[in-house]
């Protein structure tokens, strides 16, 4: 299992735990504020959220590169057909709208951008398949 640690100011890590013997693996550099977590298709997307920044890891590997999302990431989902990630971007103030960043999991870019409206603060996010 992963397990993001938030780092608060300093950088945060992923940690890599054995599920079986609840014993620490390994451990994976990732941005400032690590918080939400998701997987699919053999990548891990861990939000940092003080440096608005989505640290992408290649769980083969353990090598993390990182993306540029909206303002203090905090939660991430993956669409029900793993095509994309959608990340959480509350604003710093009521008068400023949130947004969600949708990052594709083919080219692990952004391709969207959807403002929330004013006042709208979007922390945590799910998805499921529709029947």
């Amino acid at each position: 299992g992963l397990l993001p640690a938030n780092g608060g100011l300093v950088p945060g890590k992923v940690f890599v735990v054995d599920t079986t013997t609840s014993t620490l693996v390994d451990s994976i550099a990732v941005g400032v504020g690590a918080q939400g977590i998701a997987i699919t298709g053999g990548f891990a997307y861990v939000a940092n959220r003080v440096n608005w920044t989505v640290s992408i890891i290649n769980l083969t590997t353990k090598a993390a590169t990182t993306v540029d999302v909206g303002n203090r990431p905090i939660g991430v989902a993956v669409s029900a057909d793993g095509n994309n990630v959608y990340v959480t971007n509350p604003s710093d103030d009521l008068f400023n709208p949130g947004t969600v960043s949708v990052i594709s999991t083919a080219t692990k870019a952004v391709v969207a951008t959807v403002a929330t409206g004013i006042g709208n603060q979007p922390r945590m996010m799910a998805s499921w398949a529709q029947p």
